[in-house]
């Protein structure tokens, strides 16, 4: 009989990678306890260049941030997935790496394409951070947001479309 033959399954309980660390706290515990996140950006070029050039980024070094998003921002959505379990099951190890709100893990998941588009533009980030803090309905607040970062515009309203249809309640002040 073939019973013996392999299934690929998961590990039972045990410490194990699917993928790598490279070696610092930080990856170390990624690969361990953000697997899948940690994973699919180590897989893709552009994102594990962009989470290696986030590492060599001060928390809260925001032209560090913007410089290594606008060189690599096709990895910009997986990186920030990974940021984002990195900052809520790696806080202590990955002190960089920012948390996601609902709607931004949402956005980065399903609007991906418009999200790179638009966090390697400073305007468009700052424009679509600005929209978040107005109320739900609060038209002049959203067009104070547009005046200010209006060369953002376009791309937000990308990200704004795009997060309104795909996540729904979870962006709904936004």
């Amino acid at each position: 009989g073939a019973s013996s033959a392999a299934t690929g399954g998961g590990a039972g309980g045990e410490a194990e990678y699917a993928c790598a660390s490279l070696g610092d706290p930080c990856t170390t515990c990624l690969a361990l306890r953000c697997q899948e996140r940690y994973c699919a950006c180590q897989r893709s070029a552009e994102c594990a260049a962009l989470a290696n050039c986030l590492l060599g980024c001060d928390p809260g070094e925001e032209p560090c941030r913007q410089t290594c998003m606008t060189a690599h921002r096709e990895g910009i959505s997986g990186a920030s997935l990974e940021g984002g379990c990195a900052a809520e099951r790696c806080a202590v190890q990955c002190p960089s790496r920012a948390a996601l709100s609902r709607c931004d893990s949402c956005r980065y998941a399903r609007c991906a394409a418009e999200m790179n588009a638009c966090a390697a533009d400073p305007s468009c980030r700052a424009l679509v951070a600005c929209t978040d803090t107005c109320a739900a309905g609060d038209a002049a607040c959203r067009e104070l947001c547009a005046m200010l970062y209006e060369s953002g515009a376009p791309a937000a309203a990308e990200v704004l479309a795009c997060g309104g249809a795909q996540c729904g309640a979870d962006c709904e002040g936004g």
